[in-house]
């Protein structure tokens, strides 16, 4: 997510548009490359095809891709409303996601619990935040990074964002190896928020930023 001047040097060598079901796969691929080891990353490429195709069919998904000769190299993604994203899931695609899990699930069974604690405390954690939008991935392929694409991804998505009548955009990423990351929110304008510690042990810092 560094930002060097690639982007602003040539900015019509990329294109930043809304994600199509036909950039679901190319996604994927990019979350695998820039997220290993985390828990979304853990249920497989199958889960997060289910997961990146509800944000394209969902009406509360927001998700953009930025490309390079047609090329997705990047992405950002989230939910203008969260309960109602997540009941969309929930309801499109609860099956389909269930079954995506399965090989992650037999591997590690609690990651059964964990997926379910998701579903059932996100929607509530949203209920009462209709003009309050999550961002809830971004991403730029490895092979892109250190071009200030992750910068004009996270512009787009909070101009987005603005244009459907949020208010605020929040986010939650980990305190703990990850400097970078969280400098990048503090340099694009987000506050801290606050801090908690998940049930599997890990720090999150939430950031949030006005619109």
């Amino acid at each position: 997510m560094s930002d060097q001047a690639d982007f602003i040097q040539n900015p019509q060598a990329y294109l930043l548009r809304d994600m199509l079901k036909g950039d679901v796969e190319k996604v994927a691929d990019i979350h695998l490359r820039s997220f290993p080891g985390f828990f979304l990353s853990f249920l497989g490429p199958s889960f997060l095809k289910q997961f990146y195709s509800i944000m394209v069919e969902s009406r509360y998904g927001i998700a953009l891709v930025i490309c390079h000769r047609s090329e997705a190299v990047g992405f950002a993604c989230g939910s203008d409303y969260i309960s109602g994203f997540y009941r969309d899931l929930i309801k499109k695609r609860w099956l389909k996601l269930s079954l995506a899990s399965v090989p992650a699930i037999m591997r590690k069974p609690s990651a059964a619990l964990r997926l379910l604690r998701a579903t059932i405390t996100k929607p509530k954690a949203g209920a009462a935040k209709k003009a309050v939008g999550e961002l809830s991935s971004i991403a730029v392929h490895p092979d892109w990074e250190a071009k200030g694409l992750g910068r004009a991804l996270l512009t787009g998505f909070m101009e987005k964002m603005k244009s459907r009548g949020s208010t605020e955009l929040i986010l939650a990423t980990d305190r703990d190896n990850n400097d970078r990351v969280n400098a990048f929110y503090v340099q694009s304008g987000f506050a801290l928020t606050g801090t908690y510690k998940t049930p599997e042990g890990r720090w999150i810092n939430e950031y949030a930023i006005k619109l």
